[in-house]
């Protein structure tokens, strides 16, 4: 077969390599898109002794909260207990050491070792240099004990 009689592909058959090639870019970047999501906005169930799976519920990411480095200072937990029955309640104070009313919307987490296992929300406004107390509580059926950590403060 000399040089001037090469076969070239017929239109079907561009179309086709053309057509392989688009589902193929479709396929790549679906695979990126899915890795770039499942990034830190999602943590990871905690496990067990033996590697069983303990009870985690949809914790919001860190990341996500709402965030105030102020009104974070001006915000303490003083307690966290148990509730009956199975759930958890965290108990505070803020004090607001500004020369305005301020809203606080403040997130706690529930904490099973350093893994967060679930968590409350609370809102409570507070006067110019005023201290409030706040209280964040949920019951999801856990008789494990856990730990209160603020998550974040608005």
């Amino acid at each position: 077969m000399s040089a001037r009689s090469r076969v070239k592909p017929a239109g079907r058959s561009r179309r086709l390599i053309w057509a392989a090639l688009a589902v193929a870019l479709v396929a790549v970047v679906a695979i990126v898109a899915l890795l770039l999501r499942s990034g830190d906005d999602e943590v990871a169930a905690p496990t067990g002794p033996g590697g069983h799976q303990l009870d985690r519920y949809p914790v919001p990411a860190s990341k996500d909260l709402e965030r105030s480095k102020a009104k974070r200072k001006q915000t303490t937990i003083t307690a966290c207990e148990a509730l009956e029955p199975g759930g958890v309640r965290a108990m505070g104070t803020v004090e607001n050491t500004g020369e305005t009313d301020q809203d606080y919307a403040i997130t706690v987490y529930f904490m099973r070792g350093d893994e967060p296992v679930n968590f409350a929300d609370t809102r409570v406004s507070v006067p110019a240099g005023e201290t409030v107390p706040w209280v964040a509580e949920k019951v999801f059926g856990t008789d494990d004990e856990l730990t209160c950590r603020i998550a974040a403060v608005g």
